[in-house]
């Protein structure tokens, strides 16, 4: 008899080998390298734009990037070789959060994370472009393999009722300087993600 495990590999193993699968795969492959080829320069300078916006930031003293700190980007690789690309930043803020009945309110400490993805699309001259935004509420979970339960492990249980998930279809000519440095200022935390023109 087999197992749950042996099951999952089964299916994963007829999904491989769907021709049917294979071929939508390389269309998409196909298609997305004839519109990075179009859009290369456009795409390309962007990207590198974010890049040296970055750098410029993560060069300021500590006193002048708070609250955040540091923006991380990153090229991702993909099967579909869609040139994906990431940035990200994060900041601590402290917030009351009702903790019930008896115990009331309590001062917490969570992290707010922002993420924008940029890659190229399968469609002309469109560029796909994903943002998040989420909170993360840091407790320490106590361990209750310990007689001393003051100390635990830092984690977080919190669910993130506020946060969110976007992606956009943005056209490749509006790939523009004034666009990347509102995308940093969002990252920065200066600016409120409705300020980004793809999300108005």
């Amino acid at each position: 008899m087999t197992n749950w495990l042996e099951e999952a590999e089964k299916g994963l193993k007829k999904k491989k080998g769907s021709k049917g699968s294979t071929a939508r795969i390389l269309d998409k492959k196909f298609r997305i390298q004839k519109n990075y080829e179009k859009n290369k320069d456009k795409y390309d300078g962007f990207i590198a734009k974010l890049n040296e916006l970055v750098d410029r930031v993560n060069d300021l003293p500590i006193e002048k990037k708070q609250p955040f700190g540091y923006i991380n980007y990153k090229e991702k690789k993909s099967r579909l070789n869609n040139h994906l690309y990431y940035f990200s930043s994060s900041k601590r803020i402290e917030k009351m959060k009702y903790r019930g009945i008896l115990k009331f309110f309590k001062l917490s400490h969570y992290k707010n994370i922002k993420v924008i993805y940029f890659n190229v699309s399968r469609h002309i001259d469109i560029v796909g472009i994903e943002i998040k935004e989420r909170s993360l509420l840091k407790e320490r979970i106590k361990d209750t393999s310990k007689t001393d339960d003051k100390k635990g492990v830092k984690g977080s249980k919190h669910k993130d009722k506020d946060s969110v998930h976007f992606k956009f279809a943005w056209d490749m000519n509006k790939l523009d300087d004034e666009l990347a440095m509102q995308v940093i200022s969002w990252l920065a935390f200066k600016e409120d993600m409705r300020t980004l023109p793809f999300v108005k």
